[in-house]
């Protein structure tokens, strides 16, 4: 599962990169800024579930790892009846809102409000099953479904951004969507659900669920609130620009690292209903190596996509040049931020959600303030990304410092953990601050577009060399007691072991056509 998963998420990002970059390229900066609120609409309206969903992963396991089977079919019922009903009335309060006026600075209008009514329901499907085989542990579901879900959707869309525009692209987003869920009815064998409504044990499941609700509103609030001020303060064409940059620096699914993530938060809330969370001793190997084989996945991952688009941009999307520097402003505080993951989950299962909420809450109040400021004295779109960069440090390192005390009863490890970060941070950043200074090969001036793709090519591939064994240096001498390159091995063989599975699949399918 680990390997077919990881595989889906390499997979779909090498197929979203021709698919961003043709979307951007027709979209251009402005249709490509609405595209973006819209799709902020469309996660907040998401929300009107009040964290029923995230239960569902989270108590399930805890059920199982109890071994009261009973529980766990009442609590997904339970959930079930909840999550739709409230989700209904979510997509009825945006038509609501759009009868009476509300635009959102006239980017909502009827035709797209439909496309955004059937992408949301098709996606609250999706996500509802998505969390089932979550906490019924069928990671495999979850990566076929990945590899289906990214193969259509890029190959649907890129045809759609050339010839219909903005229109195109949410009709395919939608099609994306639909085909997911039907493959995922079909492959998911007794798949029954039941209505079942019983006050106390739904707000028994809200009580926890909400708080993670809480905290992923509060999450997705830090990353728009930039989107938001740009979008009432400036032109759709600065959303562009901004959201270009935060969006490949805020990849969600990285190859390897989707997959540690998912597998280690099942086993924390598995270990926390067998032993108990009084214990802190077994969270350490969460907080140790895992977590740092986790942000190794996402710097070597991060680091070579912004290489990867300084090419791009320079030679396909030239109206983009002004996303370049915020990409590195991004990077910076990312990084640190990306840490945070694995300590999040120990504050999840140990009921202190709260915590992490007020850290997230400080981060966003920050991060609004400054981003105002700066978009009021003129620095933009590179104030706005200063801003957020911030408030990605502040989160980071109030969440990691108070789950570290409790682990360690001590300080010192905080500390050490916390110059690491910063370390590696600091010189990853440099790095790319350097490669986009300065090439190996100028092809900027290159007027022959062949000649251009194949230097251009060329310059990356050292960039990329030179940053991926620098990083993996890095990482290897800060965390040599954990013997990362042991816990790298299995991960890389899994991958590698389902992408000769799916050419095994392929050929044999070829040689039985030939024959018949």
């Amino acid at each position: 599962a680990i390997g077919l998963i990881s595989t889906a998420a390499l997979l779909g990002r090498i197929l979203s990169i021709p698919c961003g970059i043709v979307t951007a390229k027709y979209l251009g900066p402005s249709l490509f800024g609405i595209l973006s609120v819209l799709n902020i609409i469309r996660q907040y309206i998401g929300y009107t579930h009040f964290g029923l969903l995230q239960s569902l992963p989270r108590d399930v396991p805890i059920a199982y790892g109890r071994g009261d089977k009973k529980e766990a079919e009442l609590r997904k019922n339970t959930i079930f009846t909840g999550f739709f009903a409230i989700s209904t009335i979510g997509i009825l309060g945006l038509w609501v809102l759009f009868l009476f006026g509300f635009t959102f600075n006239s980017t909502l209008n009827l035709s797209r409000l439909i496309l955004i009514s059937l992408i949301f329901i098709a996606g609250r499907i999706h996500s509802f099953l998505v969390a089932y085989v979550k906490g019924e542990g069928k990671f495999i579901v979850i990566g076929r479904l990945d590899m289906i879900y990214k193969i259509i959707f890029p190959v649907l869309t890129i045809p759609a951004a050339i010839l219909f525009k903005l229109t195109g692209v949410l009709f395919t987003t939608f099609l994306a969507e639909a085909i997911a869920v039907g493959y995922a009815v079909m492959s998911l064998t007794n798949l029954k659900f039941h209505l079942y409504f019983e006050i106390k044990k739904t707000f028994i499941l809200l009580k926890t669920g909400f708080l993670i609700f809480i905290n992923k509103i509060s999450d997705n609030l830090l990353l728009s609130i930039g989107v938001i001020l740009l979008t009432s303060m400036t032109s759709a064409k600065f959303v562009g620009l901004y959201t270009m940059a935060l969006g490949i620096v805020m990849a969600k699914k990285v190859p390897f690292a989707q997959a540690v993530g998912m597998t280690v938060y099942r086993k924390i809330m598995i270990e926390s209903g067998k032993y108990g969370t009084e214990n802190k001793y077994h969270f350490r190997k969460y907080a140790e190596k895992y977590s740092a084989l986790f942000l190794l996945f996402n710097c070597l991952y991060l680091g070579c996509m912004i290489l990867f688009y300084m090419i791009i941009i320079r030679i396909f999307l030239e109206e983009y040049r002004e996303s370049l520097p915020l990409m590195l402003i991004l990077f910076f505080g990312y990084v640190i931020y990306i840490s945070r993951v694995f300590p999040s989950y120990y504050l999840n299962v140990t009921n202190q959600l709260h915590k992490r909420l007020f850290a997230i809450f400080t981060g966003a109040c920050l991060n609004a303030i400054l981003s105002y400021i700066s978009i009021l004295k003129g620095y933009g779109i590179t104030g706005v990304s200063v801003a957020c960069s911030l408030s990605f440090i502040i989160v980071s390192v109030t969440i990691i410092s108070i789950s570290f005390k409790q682990i360690y009863n001590d300080a010192k490890p905080f500390l050490y953990y916390l110059l690491k970060l910063f370390l590696i941070s600091t010189v990853l950043t440099a790095i790319l601050v350097f490669f986009y200074n300065w090439n190996f090969f100028d092809y900027n001036f290159i007027q022959n577009t062949f000649n251009k793709i194949l230097i251009g090519t060329i310059d990356l591939i050292i960039k990329g060399l030179i940053f991926s064994i620098l990083c993996f240096s890095i990482f290897l001498a800060l965390f040599a007691k954990y013997r990362l390159i042991n816990e790298i091995k299995p991960i890389l063989f899994y991958a590698g072991n389902s992408i000769m599975k799916i050419f095994k699949i392929k050929r044999k399918s070829h040689y039985a056509i030939e024959k018949k």
